[in-house]
């Protein structure tokens, strides 16, 4: 379902650009407004699957926190770091200019996940 979807979007565009060279400036600016417009539909869609990311991220930090199985920092900091990220990509959803807030989540996000990643690497190396 997803794919057909993203298929007929880039059908769209692909309309649209072969449209754009024989068009008038009135039919031009037409044209860019619904090429804006697809891709306003196509962030809206990936900053609400960002905040279900980050929802899914709250989880398993709790679970980390909870049940000790990494080093509890580890868990507080996901924690952290996935409000903050969930937060700043509810504000994109509502003020699509203003994404300083996410992509600083996003820096924090990716730098718990790599930390996790390489701790749960060499910590396993450890143990055999």
């Amino acid at each position: 379902m997803i794919q057909i979807y993203y298929k007929k979007n880039y059908w769209r565009f692909l309309n649209i650009a072969r449209r754009y060279p024989g068009t008038s400036n009135t039919e031009k600016n037409a044209l860019i407004d619904a090429g804006r417009s697809i891709l306003k539909t196509k962030s809206s869609s990936f900053s609400f699957a960002q905040i279900l990311f980050s929802i899914g991220t709250i989880a398993y930090s709790i679970v980390f926190i909870t049940y000790g199985v990494v080093p509890e920092i580890f868990g507080w900091f996901g924690l952290v770091a996935s409000i903050i990220y969930g937060f700043g990509n509810g504000i994109i959803l509502l003020k699509p200019n203003f994404p300083v807030l996410a992509y600083f989540g996003g820096l924090l996000i990716f730098l718990f996940e790599a930390i996790l990643g390489g701790w749960l690497l060499f910590s396993s190396l450890i143990i055999l």
